[in-house]
């Protein structure tokens, strides 16, 4: 579980005339000083003393992060929308705020509040997306390079919504539904046990035949909350099939996988080769790159040149 400890975190998070329902601490060489006590409203005036001050960041202490993240989910479409909010801070809290959903999710996988939260989440990570020309760069170099199905199912999120984007997706609701999908298309894993989960090393044949029902137990998971449109669930169910017919769990071809499906794959395996296992190191985008093209029938060539494309740009 991320959580207890402290963090520091941008002013630009804090929303004038708001009531802040956890104190702020600002950092004073190794400690720090409290500044402004909880269940305060947050003014113009506050925000121009930090900012006077040359305060860029402050402390939240571990008891209160989860207040305060709260708050940033609560405001996310604010700060997302405000032009004096550097992209790179903006970001920061999309990723942050949705590290923190996805743990919620997998905790509680049959939570239809939780899948909701996801749905407004990936909504403003897409306005963040369509609105900034950069904002995937910026969200490219804030991914978290080690290994947890957390940040790996956010990473695959922010991958699929903008190479859907990048491919020839331009229907603003299409996306919507393909990010997300694809940002839970691993909840199924929360069923799974955690020893095989979390196994520093190859599965064995048995244990792998555990892990390769995860896509249908995300599927049964998710149907019962009733959230999702029907075409996000390609995501969740196809993105461990393989063009050829050599992925799981039904081993279909490419003329049956879908779209959402497809698009997933490829950034599901790119994820997890860039990411950093105790087992393996992490690639770098060239090497993964040279590495999926070679894995003949693997993926869709379209949908996986777009992809190319779009990673080369960064």
């Amino acid at each position: 579980m991320i959580g207890s400890r402290n963090i520091l975190v941008p002013i630009e998070s804090l929303r004038v005339d708001t009531v802040l329902d956890f104190d702020i601490y600002l950092k004073l060489g190794k400690g720090s000083v409290l500044y402004r006590e909880a269940n305060l409203p947050f003014g113009e005036n506050e925000k121009k003393k930090l900012i006077d001050s040359n305060i860029k960041e402050i402390l939240i202490v571990g008891r209160d992060r989860k207040k305060y993240m709260n708050y940033v989910e609560e405001h996310l479409d604010e700060i997302i929308s405000d032009e004096s909010v550097p992209s790179s801070k903006k970001a920061e809290l999309v990723y942050d705020c949705s590290t923190e959903i996805v743990v919620d999710v997998l905790e509680n996988p049959e939570s239809s509040e939780n899948i909701r939260r996801c749905g407004k989440l990936i909504s403003n990570t897409l306005d963040y997306i369509l609105s900034d020309e950069s904002a995937f760069k910026c969200l490219a170099s804030v991914v978290s390079y080690d290994y947890y199905t957390y940040t790996h199912s956010v990473n695959v999120g922010v991958y699929s919504i903008a190479l859907g984007n990048e491919s020839g997706i331009k229907d603003k609701k299409e996306l919507h539904s393909l990010g997300w999908g694809a940002i839970l298309h691993d909840v199924g894993k929360s069923k799974v046990s955690y020893e095989i989960v979390s196994k520093d090393g190859p599965l064995s044949e048995e244990e792998f035949n555990q892990m390769k029902r995860h896509p249908e137990y995300g599927y049964d998971l998710l149907i019962k909350t009733a959230q999702l449109p029907d075409i996000s669930y390609s995501a969740v169910l196809e993105h461990h099939e393989r063009a050829n017919g050599e992925g799981y769990p039904k081993g279909i071809t490419l003329k049956d996988i879908g779209y959402f499906g497809r698009v997933t794959a490829i950034a599901d395996v790119f994820d997890a080769i860039t990411t950093r296992r105790t087992y393996k190191p992490a690639l770098n985008t060239f090497e993964a790159l040279y590495i999926m093209k070679s894995v003949e029938g693997h993926f869709d060539k379209h949908i996986f040149k777009s992809f190319v494309s779009l990673m080369g740009a960064q």
